[in-house]
């Protein structure tokens, strides 16, 4: 019995004298959509009689826009980047993409489509690029430019890539 009775005091000197000082962390996504409009002025024509058309467009994710940090910016001491995804949407029947880089603050992927697997609009193109480093761009800045850039076989030609960014964002810590 006394034994079991020391066993309860440590118990409860450990329970209760445990700091809580665990950060408080946010994880919240922020959406982009970057139109993209594609004229036949930005044709380039290959010996092979091809003609690509290029296209280059960016959008800012601003971090006060965000409804779950916009009230504590000064109080973030961090964040960090979980992933990234893109999806092409509004493709028209018959529209295909050849080629994608996307540059997310300094990191940029390129996505080559040979002509047997390019984004058309009945493929319902995720462009699923993984993660990027940008967390340190939004810590700095509290914004980051996401750029699209490509090449696509006709003009004119629009549609949209959709953006989806997760982060952490660590609160400061209050005591």
């Amino acid at each position: 019995m006394k034994q079991n009775s020391i066993l309860l005091l440590i118990f409860s000197l450990f329970l209760f004298s445990c700091d809580n000082d665990d950060p408080v962390v946010i994880e919240t996504n922020l959406p982009l959509t970057v139109p993209i409009e594609i004229s036949e002025a930005s044709a380039t024509e290959h010996e092979s009689g091809r003609t690509d058309y290029a296209f280059t467009a960016s959008g800012t994710y601003y971090l006060s826009d965000n409804d779950d940090l916009k009230d504590q910016l000064d109080d973030i001491s961090n964040i960090f980047s979980r992933g990234s995804s893109a999806k092409i949407a509004g493709l028209a029947e018959g529209d295909t993409v050849n080629y994608v880089s996307i540059s997310i603050g300094e990191s940029t992927v390129g996505i080559n489509t040979p002509d047997s697997l390019y984004f058309t609009s009945t493929s319902n193109p995720d462009l699923g690029f993984g993660y990027a480093a940008f967390g340190d761009v939004l810590m700095e800045d509290k914004q980051v430019t996401v750029t699209v850039e490509g090449t696509t076989r006709k003009a004119p030609m629009n549609f949209d890539v959709n953006f989806e960014l997760l982060i952490e964002a660590v609160l400061a810590d209050e005591w």
